[in-house]
């Protein structure tokens, strides 16, 4: 076997977008068409949004492959009349903001260093663009760089003394005009994780002043709406593409678990998961892969550790009630309990809400039903703390929807409170006999 069997079991639900898998994306069919189109597009601006944990980021490196010329998924969704020649594909920048780049002016910091790190020798050579913004040992493109060639002066040397002085924006763009100069090649920059800025105002702005039919941009993002993500959206929406990213069917969630068994399998180890186990994964993952990651990855090792060859649906189970322990769920557990904080009345209203099945929740039935079946006097005092930032703003009332409902801010940490234990004894079986 050429790894110990513990690496074998964490890298059986390594994340999509390592998996270079055409069947994981069967049913983003028209996700897949719809960037593609985006991409050839002169002047359009894809953007992937929709709730955390459903695959955007791995549809994003999927769109990167496209634009770089792979046609593999095109291939296999039969739609290869779209793949790119060699003369147009992209060189291709993904940069993932963070916590630390806070805003516009951060991330065009971000995109200046995924610039100025870079080189592309094989797009001389071959045509073979690189996913750049990862590469730790490169030729940096500079001013001294494009100065030393000799073949290759675009700029003045008044101009190349300056660069230092410029703002950063105006540092980007001569980085791109460098780029493509050299390797005559569009270019495009996916910027992944935006809902991690805490201001997009003058963005959309310089995507719009900046794309052209050499340059463009796609967008990354947790979100309900395009507004939620640009803050001045209306500079460019007339050119956004939007794709929005739904939650999986069961089919392709199976399939997740398939791609796990044969990877094993392939690593010499003869482990698989019962039809009771799967069905027990899908069922509580509701259509979100990350879901299925975690479950599937604990609910292996846990068969492992026995001594099986065969995951139970008592694996799961097992799995789900220590979910709160799961150093991949810690963020919702440190939530959770930042919310309940020594009120059983206020974890009763949680978790009354998770119960509800649609998205759009209706306050008034689960009011009544608090007030009538829970013995909660005043439920609505309680959805004003879930909605406040003390409690971490885990619930929301959507713009343009019924007037009185409500929905979680994400999705999963409704699922993730559904399916654990309530701290307080009884709470989480009282709640859910009411619905």
């Amino acid at each position: 076997m050429p790894r110990n069997n513990h690496s074998v079991l964490i890298n059986a639900f390594r994340p999509a977008q390592e998996v270079d898998d055409p069947k994981l994306f069967a049913g983003r069919a028209r996700q897949v068409a719809d960037l593609t189109d985006a991409l050839h597009l002169i002047g359009s601006t894809p953007l992937i949004y929709g709730a955390r944990g459903l695959g955007k980021t791995s549809l994003a490196f999927q769109m990167m492959r496209i634009a770089q010329g792979s046609v593999e998924l095109l291939s296999a969704q039969g739609i290869q009349d779209r793949a790119f020649n060699e003369a147009s594909r992209y060189l291709t920048f993904f940069v993932t903001c963070t916590d630390a780049t806070r805003d516009f002016n951060g991330l065009i910091q971000e995109l200046i260093n995924a610039t100025e790190e870079t080189d592309f020798p094989e797009a001389e050579s071959n045509y073979r663009a690189k996913h750049l913004s990862e590469r730790t040992i490169t030729q940096k493109i500079s001013f001294r760089f494009f100065e030393a060639q000799r073949s290759k002066k675009f700029v003045p040397k008044k101009i190349r003394a300056s660069y230092q002085n410029l703002s950063p924006t105006e540092k980007l763009q001569h980085l791109i005009y460098l780029i493509f100069e050299t390797y005559r090649r569009p270019m495009l920059f996916i910027i992944d994780e935006m809902d991690r800025l805490q201001n997009t105002q003058g963005l959309a702005s310089f995507i719009k002043a900046t794309s052209a039919e050499s340059v463009k941009f796609a967008l990354v993002g947790i979100s309900s709406s395009i507004g939620d993500l640009l803050a001045d959206h209306q500079s460019i929406a007339r050119s956004l593409a939007p794709v929005r990213v739904p939650i999986m069917e069961k089919n392709e969630l199976r399939q997740i678990i398939e791609n796990a068994q044969t990877y094993l399998y392939h690593q010499g180890q003869q482990i698989f998961f019962s039809d009771h186990a799967t069905s027990a994964i899908i069922e509580s993952a509701s259509g979100f892969p990350w879901l299925v990651h975690v479950l599937g990855q604990s609910s292996l090792k846990k068969a492992v550790e026995a001594g099986r060859n065969e995951v139970k649906s008592s694996d799961v189970l097992d799995t789900v009630f220590e979910l709160p322990s799961n150093r991949f769920a810690q963020q919702f557990s440190d939530t959770y309990s930042n919310i309940v904080r020594g009120s059983v009345q206020r974890e009763i209203v949680l978790r009354a809400f998770a119960n509800w099945m649609n998205d759009d929740i209706p306050t008034s039935k689960i009011y009544a039903l608090l007030r009538t079946k829970l013995g909660v006097k005043n439920p609505s005092s309680y959805k004003t703390q879930l909605s406040s930032p003390q409690f971490g703003s885990v619930i929301y009332t959507p713009v343009g929807r019924h007037r009185g409902d409500v929905r979680f801010s994400d999705p999963i940490f409704k699922i993730y409170v559904r399916l654990t234990p309530s701290i307080y004894e009884g709470v989480d079986k009282s709640t859910r006999s009411v619905f």
